[in-house]
């Protein structure tokens, strides 16, 4: 059974809604068949568009044959097939690596990127503190480095 026939059982004023069966870019049928994208398909679904919200929702329907939103969007194209893809949960635990992997290397960059300004601004420390003090040492010259450890 799809989630159209169950709507009106289940919502009120649901048979106000107008269920997407043909469409452009055939989004219908690839949401029930899948694609390849990577998109498995779910023949219980049905792109309905809510006047209420104005958009276009993807219903399906549940092990106890209860029918529920799986994702909405203003536009009815492939925006719908990329977040059934990212609700999806059998692969669920390879988006939360993807995801993590991602948040690493921005956290990588952010040191990567916070360390070199702090190298920066010691090594112009280390400069000015040559040219104005190093005199009193006899010298201006990189061997007065603040760098050196143990002496």
């Amino acid at each position: 059974m799809r989630a159209s026939e169950l709507l009106s059982q289940h919502i009120p004023n649901a048979d106000a809604w107008a269920e997407i069966s043909t469409d452009v870019f055939d989004i219908a049928r690839r949401i029930r068949e899948g694609d390849e994208s990577g998109w498995r398909g779910d023949p219980t679904a049905s792109i309905m568009f809510n006047p209420i919200t104005n958009h276009f929702e993807v219903w399906m329907v549940d092990g106890l044959n209860q029918p529920y939103i799986a994702c909405s969007s203003s536009r009815c194209d492939h925006s719908l097939i990329v977040k059934l893809i990212e609700g999806d949960w059998q692969k669920g635990k390879r988006l939360h690596e993807d995801l993590m992997k991602k948040n690493r290397a921005i956290k990588d960059a952010h040191e990567t990127a916070e360390k070199e300004k702090r190298l920066e601004l010691a090594d112009k420390l280390h400069w000015a503190l040559i040219k104005d003090l190093g005199h009193l040492d006899g010298g201006n010259r990189r061997q007065y480095s603040m760098a050196t450890k143990g002496k």
